[in-house]
């Protein structure tokens, strides 16, 4: 990327292949306020873990692990991580039955798991 215009041209393909595989993006119409809730913090190495909500449309909240950076403070960039279809789903990637995405945790500035 060299310029604005490059981004914007790139950021369009990625939103059109996104949107191919998982469908549209819901319209203006049905957006919320994202309402932040955090239900768990926990210290561990390097690191804490935040169980949190954030709604997603009217009457909606979606369930997600927040890995940040011990000490972090203010706004972050961020790495979504997407969890596999499996029992474990997004317990897994955020370290609670194995530790595959925790080098993710202790090397970006953020880590957030939804699903």
């Amino acid at each position: 990327m060299r310029s604005a215009a490059d981004w914007a041209a790139r950021r369009a393909a990625i939103l059109a292949g996104m949107q191919e595989v998982m469908g549209s993006l819901p319209d203006d119409r049905r957006k919320v306020a994202a309402d932040v809730r955090v239900l768990e913090t926990v210290a561990l190495d390097g690191y804490v873990r935040k169980k949190i909500t954030f709604g997603v449309e009217a009457g909606d909240r979606v369930a997600a692990y927040l890995l940040l950076p011990a000490g972090a403070k203010g706004k972050l960039p961020a790495v979504l991580c997407l969890h596999q279809t499996t029992p474990n789903g997004k317990a897994s990637p955020a370290g609670l039955t194995d530790r595959a995405t925790i080098p993710l945790a202790e090397a970006s500035p953020a880590t957030a798991i939804a699903g």
